[in-house]
C-alpha cells in the first residue's frame, strides 16, 4: 500500500526522513495564520507535505503550548519554602501540629504544595525506623515547617510564640527564652511577655462581653484559695 504523505518536507534546509509526513491542508494554512507562523513560511502552498517535526512546530503550535501549560511544574525546595511561609503567615492564630492534618492545610491552602511533607520525611525520616518513630518523627518535621517560615519571615511566628509562652509559664528566666530565640526555637523574652500583657489587658473587656451576650444565664463561681474553680 502506497502512503498517501511520503515527503520530502517542504521547509528550507529539511532533509528529515520522516517516518511521518503531515499535508499542508486548508485548514493548516488557516492555523499557520492565526498562530502568526505562517509569515516566516510564505512560500508553503497548500498540498505540500511537512514533517511531522515541522508540522507540529508550525501548524499546532498553539496546541503545543496548552500542552506545556498543563504539565505539572516541579518547584524547587526554595519555591516550597517560600510557598509555605506565605501558607502559614496567613494561618496566624491557627497552629496546627497534627500532621495528617497539618499537610491537609498548607495542600489546601496552595496546591503546589503537593508531596512537599512527603519529600521533608524521605530526607529526615530513614526507611529503617519503626513505623510508630516514624510517625513520632512526623511531628517534629510540623515543626520544622515552622521555624523554616519563621526564618523567612520573622511574623509567622506563632509557634516560636507559643513555646516562648511555655517557657515563661515554666519559670524559665529572661536570659533563656532569649537564648532559645538565639537558636530560633522561641519568640523573644520582650515579644512573650508583650503577649502577656495583651492577653491581661484583653481579659476583662472578653468576660465583660461574654456577660453582655449571656445575659439572660447567671453564673455563680466560688474561687477555692485561688486554686479550684467550681461552676454553678
Amino acid at each position: 500500500m502506497v502512503r498517501k504523505n511520503s515527503g520530502l518536507c517542504s521547509i528550507q534546509n529539511c532533509n528529515s526522513q520522516g517516518p511521518r509526513f503531515r499535508q499542508f491542508t486548508p485548514l493548516a494554512h488557516k492555523k499557520t495564520q492565526k498562530n502568526g507562523n505562517y509569515k516566516y513560511y510564505t512560500y508553503l502552498r497548500i498540498g505540500q507535505q511537512l514533517c511531522h517535526t515541522h508540522y507540529m512546530r508550525i501548524v499546532e503550535a498553539d496546541h503545543n503550548e496548552k500542552l506545556k501549560s498543563q504539565e505539572p511544574k516541579n518547584y524547587s525546595f526554595v519555591e516550597q519554602v517560600t510557598m509555605l511561609t506565605k501558607v502559614l503567615y496567613k494561618q496566624r492564630g491557627n497552629i496546627e501540629l497534627d500532621p495528617t492534618r497539618f499537610q491537609q492545610m498548607i495542600i489546601k491552602a496552595e496546591p503546589c504544595l503537593q508531596g512537599f511533607f512527603d519529600k521533608l520525611m524521605k530526607a529526615l525520616i530513614p526507611d529503617r525506623r519503626s513505623m510508630y518513630n516514624k510517625i513520632e518523627a512526623q511531628k517534629t518535621i510540623v515543626t520544622l515547617c515552622y521555624i523554616m517560615a519563621g526564618l523567612r519571615n520573622k511574623f509567622a511566628n506563632d509557634l516560636k510564640l507559643e513555646i516562648g509562652l511555655y517557657l515563661s509559664s515554666s519559670g524559665a528566666t529572661r536570659t533563656a527564652i532569649d537564648t532559645m530565640n538565639s537558636i530560633g526555637l522561641s519568640a523573644c523574652y520582650t515579644t512573650v511577655n508583650n503577649f502577656k500583657r495583651k492577653l491581661a489587658n484583653e481579659h476583662p473587656l472578653k468576660i465583660r462581653d461574654f456577660f453582655k451576650e449571656q445575659h439572660n444565664y447567671l453564673y455563680i463561681y466560688n474561687l477555692d484559695d485561688y486554686h479550684d474553680i467550681h461552676e454553678k
